[in-house]
Parts: C-alpha cells; structure tokens; sequence
C-alpha cells in the first residue's frame, strides 16, 4: 500500500500582549505590532489552512513563552488526533518549513517540511 500523507497547516503569530482572537482571521486582518516592543507583545499558534483560527492561548514572545507554548500544545493539540510532543511542534512552529508538515495517515508519522534549496546565480 502506497503512503497517504496529510498537510499539517499550523503557524505563528505575534500579537499585542492581551489580545484575543476569537474567530478565523485572515493574516492581513491581524493586529500592527510593528511599532510595539517585544515586551508588549504575545505569541500564539494558528491553524492555518484557511484564514486561521487560534489554537492555543497567548504566551509571552520570550524564549521561555516559546517553550511553554510548545509544552502547552503537546499536553492539549492533537494533530488529526493524534499527540504530538514539543519538539515536534517546535519544529513546526519554529523550524524551516513554516508551520508546514505531513503526516502520513497510517504511521501517524510527521515529517517536517522544508522549502527547496535557493537557486544559486
């Protein structure tokens, strides 16, 4: 039987500490955080295969958010399902692929995707 793989969709957003998405939101309807310090800002994990809804609360857009992020998605975001521990997640949210990855449906497998090599000149 040949493999059948399924898109994971999930990213990254930074948004002013406090805020509170409540529905789907296209990333061009997201909040201007350009002039906010970091401090003053939150991150928070989407899916984001249509227009994005939030899938875990705000954590501080610190190192230490980041891994309590990922803690807290392992303990309560499931993929199709399935459990998914914090490095997997962090190399979904944080790695090269840009929150993109596969899973193959029967091994419930994720492999991360990675974008093509640039093309030298």
């Amino acid at each position: 039987m040949g493999r059948v793989m399924m898109m994971v969709s999930r990213g990254l957003r930074t948004v002013p500490k406090g805020w509170r998405d409540e529905s789907p939101t296209f990333d061009e309807d997201m909040p201007d955080i350009s002039e906010l310090s970091k401090d003053k800002q939150e991150i928070v994990a989407y899916e984001t295969v249509s227009e994005g809804t939030p899938i875990s609360p705000n954590f501080p857009n610190t190192q230490q958010g980041k891994l309590d992020l990922v803690a807290w998605l392992a303990e309560h975001e499931p993929i199709l399902g399935e459990p998914i521990n914090g490095e997997t997640w962090a190399g979904i949210l944080f790695g090269k692929g840009g929150g993109a990855a596969l899973m193959d449906i029967h091994t419930k497998r994720i492999e991360m995707s990675t974008p093509p090599p640039e093309e030298e000149n």
